[in-house]
This record gives structure tokens, C-alpha cells and sequence, in this order.
């Protein structure tokens, strides 16, 4: 666990599960960013979010 504390290490796995993310967004950058923020399996923003991300 402290290596998610070196640059690299944390880094490294911060990109995969943003690539994850991606992935299960279909490409959408703001459902990527949904999914990174609140889980991958997370479907819609909530109304404090939804503006800074408008459809």
C-alpha cells in the first residue's frame, strides 16, 4: 500500500483504472471521468455535478 505513495507506482495504476473507466464509457470523456470519480459502474451524475460536464 505505501507504494501508491511513489510517483510511478501511483501513476501507473491511476491510468489503468482511468483507461478502465474509458473503456466502460464507450470513449465518453465525461462518462470516463463519472466512472473514475464515483466507481465503474456508476450511470449518471448527480444534479451538483451535472453542470460542469453539460451534455
Amino acid at each position: 500500500m505505501a507504494q501508491l505513495y511513489e510517483p510511478e507506482t501511483n501513476l501507473h495504476w491511476g491510468m489503468t483504472y482511468l483507461a478502465g473507466a474509458y473503456r466502460l464509457a464507450g470513449g465518453d470523456t465525461c462518462g470516463a471521468v463519472l466512472r473514475y470519480n464515483a466507481g465503474h459502474y456508476a450511470k449518471r451524475m448527480t444534479a451538483g455535478v451535472a453542470p460542469i460536464a453539460p451534455r
